[in-house]
């Protein structure tokens, strides 16, 4: 077992950049070079690479099937489903364009990793360990990342360390949820349900309840206009008469812009400098300098780690809504729930996201699963949702 937080790997981008080395000769020559470090999955690290590795140097190309017959040959299966876990990974790879980008995600992780086994030692020992471990731990990083970045993650890892002694800055009003869920600064977190589910009005009653406690909320809507959020701000609170509202509203710093891209988003933040940004939704934003010739997945992942780097030079959480692509399976109850995978063009969101909340409908209850939660654990909890005040509780 690691004695590091969970929030210092990342399960997604491993199985990416895997399933990615199996669909494309090219990033299958990206993968192999990686150092096993990268890798906190068993079977990633123990029976994928090595196979990977070996056929490459054979000259063969490292397809899912010779892939697999690699691994049951050389005994690394074990006891475990590799037929199943090889076809998950690979189904789970939008683009393998995008290997480049994960690959980065699970450098900078690893990096990270090594700054915090260092801070560990530090905390552990008064006099903290000698100056030529400290040393070659940072160069250490630095041949991975190059010793600027090794030094910006460094700061990271403190900031991190720092923060998990911090109260949330935001809140979602669900019961239960608000217990797992700790929204800070810097944080990225998507909210994703198929239209007409509800995601807009926990946005709204995120965006409210943080008002409410003093902080500035910048609302980016390409969907509604500002009378619409503002009838739901008024309707959570049960008022209904136009002056109430007013002296209500007035209270309140919700601030409400349109932009269509992470720039625009960029300059409202600088000019506003708000507590928490909001932004309904990312399926309508294009990025800054967008390509005619570049795929929609590859946009999205521009936009995504343009709203996560928001999120972090302006230091507050951004909360993002996104859609689901597709219908979940019923399980063997019935009930279809989704996944992470049923995130529209998915990937780069997954591996930005510090958590990603999934509303959906079970017959005629409401339910909100937390899927990914880089800094604790996931679950599914039950919601009751209020049509006439537009709220979850």
């Amino acid at each position: 077992m690691s004695d590091l937080p969970p929030a210092l790997y990342n399960r997604e981008a491993e199985h990416k950049v895997a399933g990615s080395a199996l669909l494309s000769s090219d990033a299958a020559l990206k993968v192999a070079s990686l150092p096993d470090e990268l890798f906190h999955t068993r079977l990633i690290r123990d029976a994928v690479l090595p196979a990977i590795r070996k056929l490459i140097g054979s000259g063969v190309t490292p397809t899912p099937d010779v892939v697999l017959r690699e691994i049951v040959e050389a005994g690394q299966d074990g006891n475990a489903d590799v037929h199943g876990f090889v076809t998950d990974m690979v189904a789970g790879v939008e683009s393998p364009e995008l290997v480049d980008y994960y690959c980065d995600v699970l450098r900078d992780l690893a990096v990270l990793r090594r700054f915090r086994r260092l801070l560990n030692k530090l905390e552990r020992r008064e006099d903290g360990p000698p100056l030529e471990t400290i040393t070659r731990e940072v160069e250490r990083a630095a041949s991975l990342l190059g010793t600027n970045r090794s030094l910006r993650l460094l700061a990271d890892a403190a900031e991190h360390l720092e923060q998990m002694n911090e109260p949330p800055v935001v809140k979602t009003g669900i019961h239960g949820l608000d217990d797992y869920l700790q929204i800070r600064n810097g944080h990225l977190v998507f909210i994703a349900a198929t239209p007409g589910v509800g995601k807009t009005s926990l946005a709204v009653q995120m965006s409210a309840l943080a008002a409410e406690n003093g902080l500035k909320v910048l609302f980016v809507s390409l969907e509604m206009s500002a009378e619409e959020i503002a009838r739901r701000v008024a309707a959570r609170a049960g008022l209904t008469e136009p002056q109430a509202i007013r002296e209500y509203l007035r209270g309140m710093e919700i601030y409400y812009e349109t932009t269509h891209t992470p720039g625009g988003v960029r300059e409202h933040v600088r000019s506003i400098e708000p507590d928490m940004v909001v932004v309904d939704y990312i399926g309508l934003m294009s990025a800054d300098n967008n390509h005619k010739n570049a795929s929609r997945v590859n946009e999205l992942a521009t936009i995504s780690r343009s709203l996560k780097v928001i999120a972090r030079t302006a230091d507050c959480p951004v909360i993002v809504m996104s859609q689901l692509n597709r219908q979940a399976a019923p399980n063997e109850k019935g009930v279809a729930r989704p996944q992470l995978h049923h995130l529209r063009d998915s990937g780069a969101l997954e591996a930005d996201a510090d958590a990603v909340l999934l509303l959906h409908d079970d017959n005629d209850e409401k339910h909100v699963t937390l899927a990914k939660n880089r800094h604790g654990p996931v679950g599914t909890w039950e919601t009751v949702f209020d049509p006439v005040r537009c709220t979850f509780r």
